[in-house]
């Protein structure tokens, strides 16, 4: 797969570097994901974390753990980012993340067998093999590849200036009517459903840019704003660069200067802040309404504010200026191998008729250190290890995987036909 080089003026990282800022960004979002299974996962010894009596320690669980969601839907931003505007997708990238999540679930399989932290026969070993297709565990991929596969449609419906705002409001709608009334709204469909809605908003806000820009239908160069940063080429935690691999997208001429921008950028600190503070307060108090037996307590724009949060933390990264780092851009490639490494279902076992989480309560004392005034840097420390180690992990698991793909010519001319046939779509 041949790499596309990039070139920027004499303000701009050297002649292929990319940027880091949206590098950064990958890495704090799965970090939100990872942070998120250590709350919702932490039940061991017949306790529930989300499920004890309301206290600081919760609070801080909830505060650091209730951004999951949050931390996959930023990927969809950050792939959409950079789909929305070009014409078609690769479609090697299919394949290469379904060969990653088949050989990664395989190895887990015979770790987890091996090294006795779980008692698991051929059924497991069937039920991993098939993971990509059942849903059991990692729903988000084959939500994403349904999307991915969605995307050239989408760029055909959000082509023409301004349609991808009508869409916006068209998706706001829907979203609203299948708020109330879902018999349809499964949880694949409806996913799949909610990441278009976030493309078109995407999509809406890059013309946006554009517009304020000056200079309509015109690309910016993004990354560390647009002075002269070099274009990441990430794509979200599955699959890496939209570009192939690493690489980066071809960048002509001198450094752009900065450029004004639309509101969610310009103001995208304080934004970001806000919407975090009142969806915390949400959480928390909902929590503690709950277990108090006085019902829940809902803001009924959680919904936006959770999408203002989304897309104003997607802009304070963008924003960064932080340079090229290849330390940064490396671990940024390992996230969707952290995620098919922490979040399998063979770290689930059973003791005493509960179930618990080999990972997260035997290996890390989740429910001990829960009872110590010390648990939000316990907290903190565990979803950095655990993320480290696990990338780590897939660097190694990366290397062996390129080796045999490196072999097979064969599938680069397939792609390169179903690649073809995409483009015919713009040619009606």
């Amino acid at each position: 797969m041949e790499a596309e080089k990039k070139t920027v003026g004499a303000c701009g990282p050297a002649a292929g570097a990319r940027d880091s800022s949206l590098e950064l960004l990958r890495i704090f979002a799965m970090l939100l994901v990872v942070a998120s299974h250590l709350a919702c996962h932490s039940m061991g010894d017949g306790w529930k974390l989300l499920e004890q009596p309301f206290s600081a320690n919760q609070a801080w669980a909830i505060a650091l753990g209730r951004w999951g969601n949050v931390g996959v839907e930023l990927f969809i931003i950050l792939s959409s980012y950079f789909m929305c505007g070009k014409r078609g997708i690769r479609s090697r990238k299919i394949f290469d993340l379904s060969f990653q999540t088949f050989t990664t679930c395989v190895v887990f399989f015979f770790f987890i067998r091996l090294t006795g932290l779980n008692m698991v026969g051929k059924k497991a070993l069937l039920e991993e093999a098939l993971e990509l297709f059942t849903s059991q565990n990692y729903w988000y991929i084959p939500a994403y590849l349904a999307f991915y596969a969605l995307v050239p449609f989408l760029q055909l419906l959000s082509s023409r200036r301004g349609a991808s705002f009508r869409l916006v409001v068209v998706g706001t709608v829907l979203s609203l009517v299948f708020r109330f009334y879902s018999p349809w709204w499964t949880p694949l469909f409806g996913k799949v459903g909610y990441f278009a809605y976030l493309y078109f908003i995407t999509a809406a806000l890059k013309e946006a840019e554009r517009d304020v820009a000056g200079v309509p239908g015109a690309a910016p160069i993004s990354g560390a704003g647009a002075s002269g940063g070099a274009e990441s080429s990430s794509a979200g935690v599955a699959g890496g660069a939209e570009s192939g691999g690493s690489a980066s997208v071809r960048v002509s001429g001198p450094a752009v200067a900065p450029a004004r921008s639309h509101f969610i950028a310009r103001h995208a600190g304080l934004l970001c802040l806000a919407s975090f503070v009142l969806l915390v307060f949400e959480a928390c108090y909902s929590r503690y309404r709950i277990l108090s037996g006085k019902g829940p307590f809902t803001l009924y724009i959680g919904d936006l504010l959770t999408i203002l949060f989304e897309f104003s933390c997607f802009y304070c990264f963008r924003n960064l200026r932080p340079g090229h780092s290849r330390f940064v851009n490396a671990v940024a490639g390992t996230v969707f191998g952290v995620y098919l490494l922490h979040e399998n279902f063979l770290w689930m076992s059973w003791k005493d008729h509960e179930r618990f989480s080999i990972l997260w309560d035997q290996l890390l004392s989740a429910g001990v250190w829960y009872e110590s005034p010390f648990y939000p840097v316990y907290y903190l420390c565990a979803v950095l290890l655990v993320f480290a180690v696990c990338a780590a992990v897939e660097l190694c698991l990366a290397f062996l995987r390129n080796l045999v793909l490196s072999r097979c010519g064969w599938l680069d001319r397939l792609c390169a036909r179903i690649d073809a046939w995409y483009g015919v779509l713009w040619e009606r």
